[in-house]
């Protein structure tokens, strides 16, 4: 008898389950596809969503989506546009109780499979107003896996493309209220092989390869970032009224650590301890021959100062790089080019927050790169964090060196030729926003330069060599020479606000230079 009971209960059991089986295939999980389409079409709603596939799992209290299709609401759609697909997405281990009492959405799990995304965003005032979430999602661990996604700003060209990526978060929380989809989340880890971005402008594409992120480690990793002008050099210039930088770059072997990504996304915050760059490649070319935008230029401190979110950072690494840089002087048949080999540089206490205001803190910088792969050049720079006048110092020495390596450059922008050798190049000058002041030894040898032609490049003209033997005769040949002592050079320069730091500090040491050449500068300096 009692075999009897136990059967019929067991009987009753799988009767029951396969019921409610039955009834959430044919008549619940149609319901939710169809209630998710209806919702999704709502004028607020910033995409529809299909949904070809709908299973409830019963014990488990989840709910699984298969082959997901996201288009657009309208035609006409303003403000948010999301189109594109997903293969699966689960939710497990729905809370019960925090439905009925909490009106809050509690998963224990989400898994999300193979999507491809595309978002459109623009600002226009005539934008809907946007959807809001009625309630509180809550999810104690979610699962990205093989993810495209793609944001573009419908009002310019700058897109954002994150492909085959995969993201972990662990206590995610969308959020009721005010703002749209805004979330929380104590940790989350992302895997991403490669992101690219375009400016908005369409003059750049941005590389970014294998990109890894923990906030456990607090450890961001980056393979490569890569900086690519989508035009060559002239064409570049050209799309431009005024002279601009084009830039092109690669940094190879990144590592940012005590990366805070989560106030980085949130408020735009740059905090971290240090990051290092393995290997850099930079290539910049400019147009001098197009007009010069004039415009006042921040210096340094300005540009850390006046960021609008904080900057905090303890220290940045070059370990090896290249970089040359070109410019095409308005009568040049060509570009003059500078080349700096074998850097390596080190930046120390970069920073905006004003709590270190008070503490006399400084950042230092130190760099040591080959001019031309022939003369090692060491420079220092100092400068306190929030003095009112942007002081700072800087002290170099250039090393051993033929003068004619620098021809690449004088003879396509000064039009002519330096020979001698350069023994060395010592400097050391204070400057502020306004002016610098300071001295220069420069020790050299039998220096002398031959002028050119700026149409020809020809130097056997009778007006270029008439000019070259005038030059040479103002010149000095040597310092110190056999009966006079080492001449020192005065450096005093009035900063042009037009200029940028590297221009000034330039400016600054061949105020210096040229009369301890000058043979005039030398005997009125007597």
């Amino acid at each position: 008898m009692r075999k009897k009971i136990g059967l019929r209960i067991l009987l009753s059991i799988v009767v029951l389950a396969l019921s409610l089986k039955l009834i959430a295939i044919f008549f619940v999980e149609p319901w939710i596809a169809h209630k998710i389409e209806s919702l999704s079409g709502q004028p607020t709603a910033p995409f529809k969503i299909k949904v070809e596939d709908v299973n409830l799992f019963l014990l488990s209290f989840g709910i699984g989506f298969n082959h997901i299709t996201i288009y657009e609401n309208t035609k006409d759609a303003v403000g948010t546009v999301a189109t594109g697909n997903i293969d699966f997405v689960q939710f497990k281990g729905l809370n019960i109780f925090k439905v009925f009492f909490s009106h809050e959405l509690v998963f224990r799990e989400l898994l999300v499979s193979n999507g491809n995304i595309e978002n459109k965003v623009s600002h226009s005032k005539h934008s809907p107003h946007p959807f809001l979430l009625p309630f509180k999602i809550s999810i104690q661990a979610i699962h990205l896996d093989h993810v495209d996604l793609k944001l573009q700003d419908k009002l310019s060209s700058r897109t954002y493309l994150i492909r085959n990526s995969s993201f972990d978060f662990r206590d995610f929380i969308l959020l009721k209220g005010e703002k749209p989809f805004s979330f929380s989340s104590t940790s989350f880890e992302l895997n991403c092989p490669q992101l690219v971005v375009t400016s908005t402008d369409s003059m750049y594409t941005f590389l970014v390869d294998r990109i890894s992120y923990s906030t456990v480690t607090e450890h961001l990793a980056i393979d490569s970032f890569i900086i690519r002008p989508n035009y060559k050099e002239y064409d570049f210039t050209s799309r431009e009224k005024y002279q601009i930088d084009r830039i092109e770059g690669s940094f190879i072997h990144n590592d940012v650590y005590g990366f805070c990504m989560d106030d980085f996304i949130k408020y735009g915050d740059i905090v971290f301890r240090e990051a290092i760059v393995r290997n850099l490649d930079m290539d910049i070319f400019r147009d001098r021959r197009k007009p010069f935008e004039h415009k006042q230029k921040p210096v340094f401190q300005d540009i850390l100062e006046e960021y609008a979110h904080t900057i905090d950072v303890d220290s940045i690494h070059l370990l090896n790089g290249n970089i040359k840089y070109a410019e095409h002087a308005k009568d040049a048949n060509h570009p003059g080019i500078v080349r700096f080999k074998d850097a390596t540089a080190s930046i120390y206490t970069i920073s905006n927050d004003t709590l270190r205001r008070g503490l006399n803190d400084t950042l230092i910088m130190r760099a040591e790169a080959m001019l031309y792969g022939n003369g090692k050049l060491r420079v220092r720079v100092k400068a306190k964090l929030f003095e009112p006048h942007h002081t700072f110092e800087m002290n170099g020495r250039l090393g051993p060196m033929l003068a004619k390596a620098l021809n690449p450059i004088l003879e396509k922008n000064a039009f002519l030729y330096a020979y001698g050798k350069i023994n060395s190049l010592s400097f050391n000058f204070i400057a502020n926003q306004n002016s610098s002041s300071g001295s220069v030894l420069f020790l050299y040898n039998d220096l002398s330069i031959t002028l050119k032609n700026k149409t020809s490049d020809d130097t056997s003209g009778l007006k270029e060599q008439v000019l070259t033997k005038v030059a040479n005769t103002i010149m000095i040949d040597d310092n110190p020479t056999q009966d006079e002592p080492t001449r020192r050079g005065t450096i005093s320069y009035q900063r042009d606000p037009e200029k940028m730091f590297f221009n000034y500090s330039l400016k600054s040491v061949l105020s210096g230079i040229k009369p301890s050449v000058n043979k005039a500068a030398e005997k009125k300096k007597k």
